[in-house]
């Protein structure tokens, strides 16, 4: 053991190693595995604390905490040029390594807190503006990144769009909470606006497990969520919660959500259309209002895409309503939803299905007639090295 530093409640014992990585966590079944090199004093700073989240990560996706399973202690084995950089680069700014260490860390977790307390408020002034705003859905960083640049406010997470990127079916129960929580982190942590997670039933039954729910999602520096209230397998039929419960899920989630450091924007939707209620409409007003009542900050019912209905909805519950377009065969533009009060625009899973239906039929292209026309849309290889090259991080001033 060649040295130790103390910073953020943990221990980190820094130990040599041959290979030019850093390994994380060599027990508990933690064995995750990131490269380690910078030939500069920032980059350094920024490897070492992607270091350590990434540990944290490793952590988190085997359901413990850092203290559970380390009793308070940080293992990093790092080689003797490592090491001998970092010492330098504490030696430059007159510090100790640890030291150096803790104001690394330190910075970096002050500048992710602002941002998201900025993040939080920018969200919620956009729901309580004038006019209407569109929030596309992203499905991973890249694609994150894009409609960012793109100059839309804010963006939503898709757990279709997620789980078909991972080769699984968008059914409930298959994509996992945590690798949904996963890919929301790459997603908030590649841009600087808005994210806002698609949050599915709030993986859970219970009000405490919806609220559980909301605190881990903020974990991942998004300043949203949207909570359903239908789960396939809730009763023995399966369907929509009861109203009374899913009045107290809503309730435990704005406990929740309050109990934030930044501000967070709750959006509740009713699944009445979506699950063939024998009267949708009057059921989702009812749902709705009684979600609003209950402290939602925005309120959403997905299947509904004429004109009249949503008119009637946004009349009806009096409150931010957000829209689902992009669904195949919906004429209704931006300006007209507009028109009928409308405050917020998601695509759901349109983007990511879109994509895939490129990939689909490039492939039939080449199978079937062996050739390669698609091709003539792709973005130039150099134009997107460029792109993410440019990119900030969301820590960056």
């Amino acid at each position: 053991m060649k040295n130790i530093m103390k910073f953020k409640g943990y221990t980190a014992r820094i130990d040599y190693d041959d290979a030019d990585q850093l390994f994380l966590g060599h027990i508990a079944g933690i064995n995750d595995v990131v490269g380690f090199h910078s030939d500069t004093v920032e980059g350094l700073k920024q490897a070492f604390q992607e270091a350590v989240d990434d540990y944290l990560e490793a952590c988190a996706k085997v359901g413990k905490t850092p203290e559970k399973v380390y009793s308070g202690q940080v293992v990093f084995r790092i080689n003797p040029e490592i090491h001998r950089k970092m010492a330098l680069a504490a030696a430059q700014e007159g510090k100790s390594m640890n030291q150096w260490a803790e104001d690394v860390l330190c910075q970096e977790a002050k500048s992710k807190s602002e941002l998201q307390k900025r993040n939080g408020a920018r969200f919620k002034a956009l729901h309580a503006a004038d006019g209407i705003f569109v929030m596309p859905n992203a499905w991973n960083a890249g694609s994150a990144c894009m409609l960012e640049a793109a100059g839309f406010p804010a963006v939503g997470t898709t757990s279709a769009g997620i789980a078909f990127c991972l080769g699984l079916p968008d059914y409930e129960g298959v994509l996992t909470w945590e690798a949904a929580l996963e890919e929301t982190c790459r997603i908030a942590g590649a841009i600087r606006i808005p994210v806002s997670v698609d949050a599915e039933n709030g993986y859970g039954h219970t009000p405490e497990e919806v609220a559980e729910t909301i605190r881990r999602v903020a974990d991942t520096g998004a300043v949203g969520a949207s909570i359903e209230d239908y789960s396939a397998d809730f009763s023995a039929g399966g369907g929509l919660y009861d109203r009374v419960l899913s009045v107290e899920r809503i309730e435990a989630a704005v406990e929740a959500a309050a109990s934030l450091p930044f501000p967070f924007t709750l959006t509740a939707r009713a699944e009445c259309y979506l699950t063939g209620h024998p009267n949708p409409f009057e059921e989702s007003m009812a749902r709705a209002v009684s979600y609003r009542d209950a402290g939602a900050d925005c309120l959403y019912v997905p299947g509904i895409d004429d004109a009249e209905t949503i008119g009637s909805l946004v009349k009806e519950v009096d409150a931010p309503v957000n829209v689902l377009m992009g669904r195949a065969g919906n004429p209704l533009t931006v300006a007209q939803l507009e028109d009928l009060g409308v405050k917020r625009v998601s695509i759901g899973g349109s983007l990511a299905r879109a994509t895939f239906g490129i990939i689909q039929r490039a492939a039939e292209e080449i199978r079937e007639q062996g050739t390669f026309t698609f091709s003539a849309s792709q973005v130039p290889n150099a134009e997107l090295c460029r792109f993410f090259a440019g990119r900030k991080t969301p820590s960056a001033p």
